[in-house]
């Protein structure tokens, strides 16, 4: 458990694994249980699970003393299995993430869920999105599912950031700030 004012963050059960592989990726899993985040991820609303196994691409080139430029020129994550439980909510999914040259999140994450509407509701109840923003997001999400359900498919979720937008389903969501002042 760490506390970080005021709030306390809950951490059970962490296992972190890293090897290197024969390129200059680092692979890299990381399961965890019960994960408390105030003051989004409380209570009800606990990470029950999270489960992430990938690569640090190119991790000889990290420098520790300039890793935002790592990031930004030719570094980055890719997650080849990411696995969350929220309260009811599964996600399952595979994705990559670093940063472009102005330093936005440059991301592709494909999932899939079974109540993904959930975490934009949550984002929504915490203030974290506009009302507008989680009427638009169950919109896509509904139209997805209905559309996978017809063609007797599993629904699969594309989320990408990309010039400091989010975007679900190629469909721009919100403007995401830019991480150069929190990194």
């Amino acid at each position: 458990m760490f506390n970080f004012k005021k709030n306390i963050y809950d951490l059970k059960n962490i296992e972190m694994h890293i090897k290197t592989n024969k390129t200059d990726d680092l692979q890299f899993a990381i399961s965890m249980e019960k994960l408390s985040l105030p003051p989004l991820f409380i209570k009800d609303n606990t990470i029950n699970k999270l489960y992430i196994k990938g690569d640090f691409l190119k991790y000889k080139n990290f420098d520790t003393n300039n890793y935002m430029g790592w990031l930004s020129k030719e570094g980055g994550i890719q997650l080849e299995k990411l696995k969350l439980d929220i309260s009811e909510t599964n996600i399952i999914g595979n994705g990559f993430f670093s940063l472009d040259k102005n330093f936005d999140l440059l991301s592709t994450i494909s999932i899939s869920s079974n109540k993904l509407d959930n975490i934009f509701i949550l984002l929504e109840k915490n203030n974290y999105i506009s009302e507008n923003t989680s009427i638009k997001a169950d919109l896509i999400i509904n139209a997805i599912k209905i559309a996978s359900e017809i063609s007797n498919k599993k629904a699969i979720f594309s989320i990408k950031m990309q010039n400091g937008n989010l975007y679900l389903m190629d469909i721009k969501l919100i403007k995401v700030p830019n991480f150069k002042k929190y990194l």
